[in-house]
């Protein structure tokens, strides 16, 4: 993983996710934690490019990082805007009506 750890703040901000959120990490890699936490304080959706670059990690642990979180739905994979843009990510919905919100979509 990158120079960036998930921080003390880092933490108190996970700790407003719901609890099963929270659980379902636990389970998790850290780089997961990481790129969670990315999407949850993102003010918009984020290509793998953008979260690797945030999380200053490598595009391999991102995109693993998204196949664990989507294989625990935490995340939602949609189409980019444009014609020819990478899919962006975001926090799933069910989540984001459970727990803090990252963009309105």
């Amino acid at each position: 993983m990158g120079d960036r750890a998930v921080s003390d703040a880092d933490s108190l901000a996970l700790a407003t996710a719901p609890e099963d959120v929270r659980d379902r990490l636990d389970d998790l890699p850290l780089s997961c934690r990481l790129v969670y936490l990315t999407l949850m304080t993102a003010e918009a959706p984020l290509s793998a490019p953008e979260l690797s670059e945030a999380t200053v990690s490598a595009s391999s642990t991102v995109r693993h990082a998204l196949q664990d979180l989507a294989d625990a739905d935490l995340v939602e994979r949609r189409p980019g805007f444009g014609s020819g843009s990478p899919n962006v990510w975001t926090i799933a919905r069910d989540e984001r009506q459970n727990g803090p919100k990252n963009a309105d979509l």
